[in-house]
């Protein structure tokens, strides 16, 4: 038998109601729902979902970096497309 280890993380109090109450349904316990989380990532060598930016993550990160047309009103945007 391999020697067990713990794992110790905080997450939201939210969070982790929520996923309880669907693991409850589901008959599983926290512990095992992440052993299998786990031994799913070892299988995929990867995490097995894709992990990307969102839409409104994307928009965000181009108005931080200023690539973002701003107007100060509807005027103004209208002219900026007739430009285009």
């Amino acid at each position: 038998m391999s020697k067990k280890a713990s794992i110790s993380i905080r997450i939201d109090e939210d969070l982790k109601k929520s996923t309880q109450d669907i693991l409850d349904d589901l008959g599983l316990d926290m512990t095992t729902a992440i052993t299998m989380y786990l031994k799913k990532i070892n299988a995929c060598q990867g995490i097995p979902f894709s992990v990307r930016r969102t839409s409104i993550q994307e928009a965000l990160a181009e108005v931080e970096l200023g690539e973002v047309e701003s107007f100060d009103n509807v005027e103004e945007f209208k002219e900026w497309m007739k430009e285009l």
